[in-house]
This record gives structure tokens, C-alpha cells and sequence, in this order.
């Protein structure tokens, strides 16, 4: 079994060899990380989830809770490597990092390094391009007439197909014989092609179509905002009809603690929030300057823009996407949530990137830069020569082109340490960032011979306000500040108590992004103070004041009545 700090990050990991190394992450640190399976796959793998926190400090469930996942899709596999070096840092840097050391003690990650462990396994090891789990075999995969994907050569990559053809769209590039550019629409005299994703007909050759694949897209599967697949292509039957995102979301929804949800994609190069299919004015209250706060410690680290969904990644707006993870856990829980999408193949080549990202034409340009940058950084792996095949339905074919997966899906190895550090470096940021009770100060005072008051203030230490989101609030899914004074094994009688125990919600630092002017906003407190009245005839009993709120955590003190001072008084940050 292999030390965590040898775990390799610039490493494309199987399911077989990832599984190793969450085994081993959690055996080496048993104080700090336990490893569960949340579900189980079509073919029988585990959806595996790391928790990691101090759990010497608290339960977990009384902590803030990060959630963090990738591999949502079965092509962008590289978010894997990004969630395991998130936990890797996490795990090294206790005990020899003060902040991290303490982040630990306050919150809990819940880390899901492969979402979907059937379809990348599957891409892996066959070439097959799409984004689907486990739910088609190889043979399910294109069940209608026209042309379905398959490695003609046996390569292991599914690559491009190109038929000589008089009244071909494609011609070979005069800036490199490797590409191929698009023919102009004057161009009577050359030698002209049709280029097809390599594969095989099923029926008819003659004006054969290329169908889409039964493809599965499980960020298209979630509660919110979902369209039945007619309408939103890898949608499914119904929401979570998919085991993989069932799972997730029970997961989540079971686990009322997490405060913050990221997951790690692939490949625009940006930061996306919500909302998927709607525009920025349904935002309510200060929710999208928030967004904007925490997205920008994204673009510290990665240099990406954060972006709309909506607004910044779809072009077609009469073709927007449902059924989404981030949609769901902020419109419907009202939790911060952001889509990274990691690695964008035109800034690494240096050239601008095209307007349209997933929709746009070639550029002859535009590969050429890519090209000669694949050339250096990934030799013969990035593009395949174009070598002709026996077609059984075309005849004589040539089989090559760009090695997408590796290329434009995920970068080569040698990024990779780099690219999950900064992911991981904005995850770390967005959990320091979740809101913090804490136990101010505690007091009591005897007002007559067995009568006491007793008060504590209680504040909020963190970014984020208590209840997270104007959205959690209007869905209800904001739970308040709730505080109780508690006295183990003794007998006191509670006479009454400021608002019941119930003290509200608390800001936090965000929107003090400026001195105070009676021009803007009001500031909303940060801390409040709570009161009770008991009746104690023992003045050497000890008091605890426990206040908490699921997404806050839990924050304790202890008083004494015969001091009248404070004897113990501890911060546990811990969800409820």
C-alpha cells in the first residue's frame, strides 16, 4: 500500500488504481480521513466518497461541511486528479500547517473523486468518446441506423475518419499536411474530403446519418430545472433515475452540514455559477455579488472568468441546460455552488480562444497553434497520422486526427500537479470561507438567593452570513441560529429566555467590502446576545451554552454560577 505522499498526481488513474489510493489515503490517516462508498454503479463500482476533518475535534455532522466531486462526465477525468491532490494536501498539511491544522478542526470535506467510475473507465480503456455512465454496453451504445462509434484499427482511440469525396466540405491543410480546414465555398479544383468521428455503419451506406449515441448525461439528471430527454438530450426517464446521481444526492441531502458545493469539470477554462437556464436578474439580494466575492478568489488562482452558465456558456438560449447539480443545490438548498471547469487547450497553446467554444468552426490557425504546442508537450499522443483502413461499408478510408480526449478533455500528465494545486488552492479558499460560531463571551450574575442570569454572546467569525444565501432563505432551507443552556447533571429550572433560544441569523464579513455610509446597505449585526433566567440551588453547578445551526456548526462554552466567571470556553465548529 502506497504512502499518501507518494500518491502521483500527474497520473491518469483507473478505477482499480484509484480505488487503491483512496484505500491507502484513509488507512495511513485514520484520525483524519474515512473512505465510504455512497452507491453503486450499473457495473457494480463504487461511487466513493472521502470525509476528512479532525475527528478528535468534534463529530463531523456538527461541523460545516465542503463538498467537492469531479468526473461527472466520463471524458473529463482529469477533475479526479484535481480532488485527489485536495485531499492529499489536506491530509499532509495537518499538524505541520497552523491554518490548515485548524481549518480541520472546524470543517469537514466530503470529497467524491470519481462521479461516474463506469464511464471513465469505459473512455479509458476503449477510446469511446461521450459523456455516459455504465448504463448502455459498448453494444447498447448506438442501437440506430447510421454510423456508430468504434475503433477501426484498433488503436484504443476513437479518432476521426476522412473519405475522399469530389463533394467534400474538408481539404488537407498547405500549413501542415497533418490538418485538415474546411474547403471555401469558390474551391472547385483539389482534392476534397468528408470527414466522419471514425466508426462503422449500421445499415444503409448511402447517405448514412450519424445519430447521437444513447448517451447518459448525469448533470442533466437533477431535480431542478429538468426536461425529459426529447427535450434535453441525456436527460434520462426522470430525475436521479441514474445511481450515480441518486447517490450524490442523498448524499447531500442527508448531510445538512454542507455548506458549499464545487465540481470539478472539464474544458471552457472557467469558473461557472449559476444559474443554467436563466439570467442574472433572478438572482435575489446580494446572492450574485457573493458569487462574484468568492468566484474571484478562483481567478487568483487559475486566471479563469467567472461566468453565468446561462449568460457566458450557452450560446443557444432556447436550448438551455436543466437539471443541473449547482442549479439544484443553490435554487433548491440554497448553497453556494460552482461548476469548475478546468483546462482550456487555446490558452495553453497561446491562442485566442474561439467566441463560441463548444460551437465553433475550425480555425486553421487556431489548430495549428494547438498542434505545435501538442508537438512539444505531448509528442505522438496528440494527434494520430492519418493511415488508411479497410471500411467494411466504405472501402478504403483514412482513420486519424486529433486525440481529443487527451488534447481538448483533459491536459497532458505533465500539467496536471499544477492545474489540481490551484483547484484545490480555490476549494481550500471557498471552506475558509463558510460561516463560524463561536461562543464570545459568557457571564452570569445572581439577582436573588437561587436566582441567576445568565448570558452569552454569540457570534459569527466567518465570510458567509449564517444562513448563506437570499436563495436559502426564500426555499426555506436556511436554518436559524439556535442557542441552549444546558446543565449536565444538575437541576436548574429555566424561568424564560431571550427570543425562546432562537437568536436569528448572523452576518458575516461579506458585504463590509467598504467603510460604512448611511448611503448604502445597512450592516446587519455579526453577533447578538442571549439571556436567560434560571433557578439553581447549587451555585457550584456548571453551565454549557450550545449554539448551532446546521450549515454554522456547533459552538460551545461553560460558565459557573459560584465564580460568576468563565471556566472552560472552546470554539467546536461542527455541523449539526
Amino acid at each position: 500500500m502506497e504512502r499518501v505522499s507518494e500518491i502521483a498526481i500527474d497520473y491518469y488513474y483507473d478505477y482499480a488504481e484509484l480505488e487503491t489510493a483512496l484505500k491507502a489515503m484513509a488507512e495511513e490517516n485514520p484520525k483524519l480521513c474515512r473512505l465510504q462508498s455512497i452507491g453503486k454503479t450499473y457495473e457494480g463500482r463504487n461511487v466513493y466518497l472521502l470525509e476528512i476533518t479532525d475527528f478528535d475535534q468534534g463529530l463531523p455532522e456538527e461541523k460545516p461541511g465542503y463538498y467537492a466531486e469531479a468526473c461527472t462526465h466520463a471524458e473529463e477525468f482529469c477533475g479526479t486528479n484535481a480532488a485527489l491532490l485536495l485531499a492529499k494536501e489536506l491530509l499532509l498539511a495537518y499538524g505541520r500547517d497552523g491554518e490548515m491544522t485548524q481549518l480541520l478542526k472546524d470543517v469537514v470535506f466530503y470529497i467524491v473523486p470519481r462521479v461516474n467510475p463506469d464511464g471513465v473507465d469505459r473512455v479509458m480503456k476503449t477510446g469511446l468518446i461521450g459523456v455516459a455512465n455504465g448504463k448502455y454496453s459498448p453494444e447498447e451504445y448506438q442501437p440506430f441506423p447510421g454510423l456508430c462509434p468504434a475503433d477501426l484499427n484498433g488503436d484504443g482511440i476513437v479518432a476521426q475518419m476522412r473519405v475522399e469525396d469530389p463533394d467534400g466540405e474538408w481539404k488537407v491543410s498547405e500549413k501542415d499536411p497533418r490538418l485538415m480546414v474546411l474547403r471555401k465555398p469558390d474551391e472547385q479544383q483539389g482534392t476534397f474530403y468528408r470527414m466522419y468521428p471514425e466508426g462503422i455503419i449500421q445499415g444503409d451506406s448511402v447517405g448514412f446519418p450519424i445519430p447521437r449515441t444513447r448517451d447518459v448525461n448525469l448533470n442533466r439528471n437533477y431535480p431542478v430545472n429538468w426536461l425529459p430527454e426529447n427535450l434535453q438530450y441525456g436527460a434520462c426517464e426522470f430525475p436521479l433515475s441514474e445511481p450515480e446521481t441518486r447517490a450524490v444526492a442523498h448524499f447531500i441531502y442527508s448531510h445538512p452540514n454542507i455548506a458549499g458545493v464545487i465540481s470539478y469539470h472539464t474544458n471552457a477554462g472557467a469558473i461557472m455559477r449559476p444559474f443554467s437556464g436563466k439570467g442574472d436578474e433572478n438572482f435575489l439580494g446580494a446572492d450574485l455579488a457573493l458569487y462574484n466575492y468568492l468566484g474571484a478568489m478562483g481567478k487568483e488562482d487559475l486566471g479563469y472568468e467567472v461566468m453565468s452558465t446561462f449568460g457566458g456558456f450557452t450560446p443557444d438560449k432556447s436550448r438551455v441546460r436543466g437539471g443541473t447539480l449547482s442549479d439544484w443545490t443553490f435554487e433548491m438548498l440554497g448553497i453556494p455552488s460552482f461548476m469548475l471547469e478546468l483546462w482550456n487547450v487555446y490558452d495553453a497553446a497561446g491562442t485566442e480562444r474561439p467566441k463560441e467554444f463548444h460551437f465553433a468552426a475550425k480555425d486553421e490557425d487556431k489548430d495549428l497553434a494547438i498542434l505545435q504546442w501538442a508537438d512539444k508537450a505531448m509528442g505522438e499522443k496528440a494527434y494520430v497520422p492519418w493511415t488508411k483502413v479497410s471500411h467494411p461499408q466504405l472501402g478504403t478510408v483514412e482513420v486519424g486526427g486529433w486525440n481529443w480526449i487527451y488534447v481538448e478533455r483533459n491536459p497532458p500528465e505533465s500539467y496536471l500537479e499544477d492545474l489540481a494545486g490551484k483547484a484545490a488552492s480555490f476549494t481550500i479558499k471557498l471552506a475558509k470561507a463558510l460561516p463560524k460560531l463561536a461562543v464570545r463571551k459568557l457571564y452570569a450574575e445572581q439577582l436573588a438567593d437561587t436566582i441567576y442570569k445568565v448570558g452569552a454572546v454569540i457570534r459569527n467569525s466567518g465570510y458567509l452570513p449564517t444562513y448563506l444565501t437570499s436563495q436559502a432563505m426564500e426555499v426555506k432551507a436556511a436554518k436559524p441560529v439556535r442557542v441552549d443552556l444546558k446543565a449536565p447533571g444538575g437541576n436548574v429550572d429555566i424561568v424564560c429566555c431571550t427570543d425562546r433560544g432562537n437568536i436569528g441569523h448572523l452576518a458575516g464579513r461579506f458585504g463590509r467590502d467598504a467603510e460604512w455610509s448611511r448611503d448604502r446597505a445597512m450592516w446587519s449585526p455579526t453577533e447578538k446576545r442571549i439571556e436567560w433566567i434560571i433557578r439553581a440551588k447549587d451555585p457550584d453547578i456548571v453551565l454549557e451554552v450550545e449554539a448551532s445551526s446546521p450549515r454554522c456548526g456547533t459552538a460551545r462554552g461553560k460558565v459557573t454560577l459560584s465564580d460568576f466567571k468563565i471556566i472552560d470556553t472552546r470554539r467546536i465548529h461542527n455541523e449539526i
